[in-house]
């Protein structure tokens, strides 16, 4: 529950909105341990990866809601780029 609490920490101190950072936070939520610390430790290193994985969520949620898998591969695409 510790992590959770940094986590969350980490998020309302984001630039994301208030209601952004409550839809993220109850989606983080239900993450296991092992997934919220190695996110948490992504997260102490780099804050400003809140709004990159929070914007890249919602473009994922976009595009598998309206079936655009033209825009889904753009997505991981720029994922590999940011992995590398």
């Amino acid at each position: 529950m510790r992590n959770q609490n940094k986590l969350n920490d980490l998020i309302l101190s984001s630039q994301l909105s208030s209601d952004e950072s409550a839809e993220f936070i109850g989606i983080l939520s239900d993450i296991d341990d092992v997934d919220m610390t190695q996110l948490l430790e992504v997260l102490q290193e780099d804050p400003s990866m809140v709004e990159t994985i929070y914007r890249n969520y919602k473009e994922k949620l976009e595009a598998f809601e309206t079936g655009n898998q033209t825009k889904l591969d753009s997505i991981l695409e720029e994922e590999k780029g940011l992995l590398k």
